[in-house]
């Protein structure tokens, strides 16, 4: 790890647009909005479309760009399969039966083709020291345009297994080129090698909001909340498991309710429809509330009782890290990567299977006990201390001069 410091400019290139919440386009925003204020220079260019309105809070000296933005003429939806030549897209159908892997290698090679133009002008204006990409894709197309000149970290966001099971081997390829691979967890690290990428790896957590202790634990009510915070999705949140648990629930605990918090996930079709069928047909609807969007959560946190979240599949869990720095008891799938190293089991929450009943009855567990969820959400927020914006930070600090510095002498690490 290098001790000299200097001012870098810094390159954050981010695979869609930043206008949904979401918790990369959270993560995205405050290590921007951090390394800013540390003194580098920051831009963020986004893949899809032009500059959004912002979601989530950006300091104001950080620049937004779009990738697409320097060659307007070519991009006619935001999209960057659709702006594929004809010609390309027919040579892709016509791959498409006879090999998915040279399908799949064709129409990343056609997006590729097709940004690398805006990408250099980007870069041209910009004139990084060092790129930090937000997805593999974002990298392969980084270092199609670019062939490695300037030093690119890549940020994995995701469980290994998740993001990497169906790349292309020109992605592990191109990922092999980056300066360093970053992943969330340290368990991470062993399962990145598997996928064949061989370069540095550094696992450096998400910085979690160091809440002050104001849940109202101890306090009896006339009504206890459970909470679910993140997108409305079927495929990766599953809300519909925890409905499900409360409805097994709820006629021993009439002074409970479940609440939803998120916006409706753009590909869940008919998922919140679903969900809304069965809180009807089970009598539910004064007891289980789809909220939607709020950009005040933290006001939730300190007012909710049990944290509940029954993801298949987590980066990190950031809405998991924010309500047990809260002070929140936390119920989660003990199946998903990611979350089962930041609960402890029996000390700051409990850890489920993948049922509805398994939920059900961890949950039962809690509603019961007020001392036990104020034990358990006391002990969640000693835990997440450990991940301070001043900790984490300083750790990408980190990364980044020593990408700098080592860039074209090998490992950063």
């Amino acid at each position: 790890m290098t001790d000299e410091r200097r001012n870098l400019r810094i390159l954050i290139a981010f695979p869609s647009s930043l206008q949904q919440s979401g918790g990369m386009e959270h993560a995205c925003c405050s290590l921007a909005s951090a390394l800013q204020g540390k003194g580098h220079t920051v831009q963020i260019s986004v893949l899809y479309g032009g500059v959004p309105k912002l979601f989530y809070e950006l300091n104001s000296e950080v620049s937004l760009s779009s990738f697409m933005w320097q060659c307007k003429e070519k991009f006619h939806s935001p999209y960057i399969g659709r702006c594929i030549p004809l010609w390309g897209k027919i040579i892709r159908e016509m791959l498409r039966p006879v090999s998915r892997s040279h399908m799949t290698h064709w129409n990343e090679w056609g997006q590729a083709r097709l940004l690398r133009d805006s990408i250099r002008r980007e870069v041209r204006e910009f004139v990084p020291d060092v790129i930090l990409s937000f997805s593999v894709k974002c990298t392969y197309f980084l270092m199609y345009a670019l062939s490695a000149r300037i030093p690119v970290i890549t940020s994995l966001r995701f469980n290994p297994d998740h993001l990497l099971k169906s790349a292309s081997k020109t992605e592990i390829g191109y990922l092999n080129k980056s300066a360093a691979v970053h992943v969330l967890m340290p368990s991470f690290v062993k399962k990145i090698k598997k996928y064949g990428v061989n370069c540095y790896v550094r696992d450096i957590p998400l910085a979690i909001p160091q809440y002050p202790l104001n849940v109202s634990l101890e306090k009896h009510k006339s009504l206890y909340r459970i909470i679910n915070v993140a997108r409305i999705n079927r495929l990766q949140k599953r809300q519909h498991l925890l409905v499900e648990a409360f409805s097994m629930l709820e006629k021993d605990f009439p002074d409970w309710r479940v609440e939803l918090w998120g916006e409706e996930h753009v590909f869940s079709g008919n998922y919140t429809n679903e969900i809304r069928q069965f809180i009807r047909s089970h009598h539910l609807e004064q007891k289980v509330l789809i909220r939607g969007v709020t950009q005040t959560i933290e006001k939730e946190y300190e007012s909710a009782d049990i944290f509940c979240f029954p993801s298949a599949f987590e980066g990190f869990g950031n809405a998991l890290g924010e309500a047990m720095s809260a002070g929140l008891p936390a119920v989660w799938c003990r199946s998903c990567p990611a979350v089962n190293e930041l609960i402890h089991n029996g000390e700051n929450g409990f850890l489920a299977d993948d049922s509805a009943e398994s939920l059900a009855k961890s949950l039962r567990v809690l509603m019961q006990d007020q001392d036990l969820r104020v034990r358990m959400g006391r002990r969640a927020h000693e835990m997440m201390k450990a991940y301070s914006a001043d900790l984490v930070y300083k750790k990408w600090e980190d990364l980044l001069m020593d990408a700098v510095k080592y860039h074209g002498r090998g490992s950063c690490g």
